[in-house]
């Protein structure tokens, strides 16, 4: 997707060069107005809706087609006010247009392809999504401390794991329930999550670091 959409950003940015150095009146502007109108609206509405299908699944897929959508709900705007201009004899409109919407679309298409890049990549979660996963942990009254947390993220499901310190004197069905209680906590913040969580005496966690 992110190729295709380069493609068109580099032959919108030529034929925006061309009618620069070429300018011409558009013809029947009127009728173009009025199908730009009719295919703004459409564009908008299926965009608007794809807004909300990228949030609810965080596919990248769904992202990119979107940026496709939103490439030509762009350029219906561009095209409408170009021809609206026509009308007053601003012959050089159109092309301005085309080149200024063209690197907005070759910057976005960059960017989505290093985001879908480094999902391959396995990279970890945003330092704010992590910074959130341990005030959730530290919140909890009978958790001392959490470490190594290891994130990643692949669509829509995020996956994470971590260390709990926990007193020595629990039992055994009292550290599950606290890891079970922080599991459905950071699932209420992260939906479609799978969290996997190990727990570690105190006393075991300062030896280690000692050794360390």
């Amino acid at each position: 997707q992110s190729a295709f959409i380069s493609g068109s950003a580099i032959f919108i940015l030529l034929q925006g060069f061309h009618k620069l150095t070429n300018p011409e009146l558009i013809e029947d502007s009127q009728l173009g107005i009025l199908v730009s109108i009719v295919s703004i609206i459409v564009t908008a509405a299926l965009v608007i809706y794809q807004k909300k299908v990228v949030k609810l699944t965080q596919s990248p897929a769904i992202e990119a087609d979107s940026l496709h959508y939103q490439t030509d709900l762009l350029m219906n705007v561009a095209i409408l006010i170009a021809m609206v201009l026509n009308l007053f004899g601003l012959i050089y409109a159109d092309a301005i247009f085309a080149i200024l919407i063209s690197l907005y679309i070759a910057f976005n298409a960059l960017k989505m392809l290093w985001e879908a890049v480094n999902i391959l990549l396995d990279i970890a979660l945003p330092p704010e999504e992590i910074d959130q996963i341990v005030r959730i942990a530290t919140k909890h009254p009978n958790i001392i401390g959490v470490h190594d947390i290891l994130t990643r993220r692949s669509g829509a499901v995020r996956f994470i794991q971590m260390h709990l310190e926990l007193a020595d004197h629990l039992t055994l069905l009292e550290a599950h329930d606290i890891a079970d209680s922080l599991e459905h906590k950071i699932l209420a913040a992260f939906p479609m999550s799978e969290v996997i969580i190990h727990q570690e005496p105190t006393s075991v966690v300062q030896q280690e670091r000692k050794k360390a």
